[in-house]
């Protein structure tokens, strides 16, 4: 559609749209030699591309992996990339499959089994059949994707998971995949839910102060008193680009990173699972003083006051922090 007053002029390569006062409005580059991070993703998403146009199924079974991620409170360890290129590993190396995946669950499923069936202490994973690696592994990171499009080994999976995380997500896929072999129709939802037991301190938020609440697999939010009328949601204004629950776990994460770490469905999730490092009762840093009190020349952690900082810095938004392990206070 053309708009009075603006032109365009193409370059060589470069489209400039200019107004009447030849005052640039935009340049776009198509083209060249492309650097940095940027360049390096341009190259990785086009590479990407084109497998999703030789296969229809690749976007739905790339989307229900990072469901899955995500869903086991896995989405800010494992990076999306990674999760894209052990998908592409899918599609490319069928192997006793003998050829690709031809629907999403397909695609999952064996996405799933290679996560948990794969040796990553022993060798890298490596995305394209015709790829070598001869590298030492201890140079790459746990969760090492090789693939055709790495500036460096393992860039698109760095930095990921650590060892002990990494060792979660494939159990988690070795028994969502046991489900999913099992079960049938809406029996497969269960796969989706987070395993809980693992972690010390959970803390629940307020349905209400997630907007992407409609997005949980249980449906959860939407039960009880905090199900909003029609009435109330016509007078509601949407805010767009805010999510108190992230924020409130990047915070956490900011703030706690000595003391542990939080982890959180960012589509739309109600409950923050907390693992507390497994050295917090022991001797700390000057830097690293807060939550602590002084037992003589010893210090302890302080639980509870812990746990109020916690509350205090998500007013209006938790809405309880429960224990799951009282063994951390001794």
């Amino acid at each position: 559609k053309k708009v009075a007053g603006i032109k365009q002029k193409i370059l060589g390569e470069n489209l400039v749209v200019v107004t009447p006062s030849k005052d640039i409005v935009i340049r776009f580059h198509v083209g060249g030699v492309k650097k940095g991070y940027v360049g390096n993703l341009c190259d990785l998403s086009s590479w990407l591309s084109s497998i999703a146009v030789g296969n229809s199924c690749w976007s739905t079974g790339v989307r229900l992996a990072k469901r899955w991620v995500s869903s086991h409170l896995l989405a800010d360890v494992v990076p999306d990339t990674a999760i894209e290129l052990i998908m592409a590993r899918v599609f490319l190396n069928p192997g006793q499959f003998g050829g690709p995946p031809v629907s999403g669950v397909s695609a999952l499923h064996r996405w799933l089994e290679l996560v948990s069936s794969h040796d990553w202490n022993e060798s890298p994973l490596i995305v394209s059949p015709d790829m070598t690696f001869a590298e030492s592994r201890s140079l790459l990171p746990p969760l090492a994707v090789i693939s055709p499009k790495d500036p460096s080994p393992g860039y698109w999976s760095s930095p990921g998971p650590t060892w002990t995380e990494l060792n979660r997500l494939g159990n988690l896929a070795a028994s969502s995949l046991h489900i999913l072999q099992s079960a049938t129709g809406e029996e497969c939802q269960k796969a989706f839910l987070p395993v809980l037991q693992s972690y010390e301190f959970l803390i629940h938020l307020k349905p209400l102060q997630v907007p992407n609440r409609n997005l949980s697999i249980d449906r959860v939010s939407r039960e009880g008193n905090d199900e909003v009328s029609d009435r109330e949601k016509s007078r509601s204004i949407p805010v767009v680009e805010y999510n108190p629950a992230v924020q409130l776990v990047q915070e956490l994460n900011k703030s706690f990173s000595h003391m542990g770490k939080f982890y959180y469905d960012k589509y739309g999730g109600n409950v923050i699972g907390v693992k507390i490092n497994k050295d917090v009762n022991k001797r700390v840093k000057i830097s690293q003083i807060a939550g602590h009190i002084s037992r003589g020349r010893e210090t302890e952690v302080n639980w509870g006051a812990v746990v109020e900082d916690w509350e205090v810095l998500g007013e209006g938004v938790i809405k309880s922090v429960t224990c799951q392990d009282s063994s951390i206070f001794c």
